[in-house]
Formats: structure tokens, sequence, C-alpha cells
């Protein structure tokens, strides 16, 4: 089982936070949510119902 997506997710449209001397990107929702499902793992489904506020 990977818990890598098969298809890379784009993060050209990610939030860059900037933590100390570090950049940081951060998936935008839309982007954790595909991430989330892509995984197949029943934890990242559960998650991913979560952040729908399913």
């Amino acid at each position: 089982m990977s818990f890598f997506p098969e298809e890379p997710i784009e993060i050209a449209d990610a939030l860059h936070v900037d933590m100390d001397t570090m950049r940081i990107p951060v998936l935008s929702k839309v982007n954790l949510l595909k991430n989330k499902e892509s995984t197949g793992r029943p934890k990242d489904r559960l998650d991913a119902d979560l952040l729908r506020g399913r």
C-alpha cells in the first residue's frame, strides 16, 4: 500500500507560510482533500469527511 497519490498534487496554488528562515508550502483545502482521497486509507477517508464537515 502506498501512502502517496499516484499523481503528484500540484502545489503551485499552495499558501506559503514563512517560519523563521524557512518558506513552507501548505496545500489548499481542495488539494488536501484530493490527497486524502487518493491514498485509499480508511483514516484518510475519515479525515476527508471531517474536513467536509460530515
